[in-house]
């Protein structure tokens, strides 16, 4: 499975932002499983990097008050 693959039409959507030194996730239960779903697809997947973004690609998955996104960069194997 690619993260391509993983339904997220119908999911709640997540909210990302920083909270002093750490990154904060927030989402309800059906949102966490769907970042998941994303992360484990992603792992599996062909491509060694994905880009999400509340103001790019992947929009739809974000909150309105999301204000950062993410760059999954699955190493090892990868000539990036």
């Amino acid at each position: 499975m690619n993260p391509d693959d993983v339904d997220c039409r119908k999911r709640h959507r997540i909210s990302i932002s920083l909270l002093d030194d750490l990154v904060l996730i927030e989402g309800d239960g059906e949102a966490l499983l769907m970042l998941s779903e994303l992360l484990a697809a992603h792992a599996r997947g062909h491509d060694c990097g994905l880009q999400l973004s509340p103001t790019g690609a992947g929009n739809e998955l974000f909150t309105e008050k999301a204000t950062h996104g993410l760059y999954l960069h699955r190493t090892g194997g990868c000539s990036h």
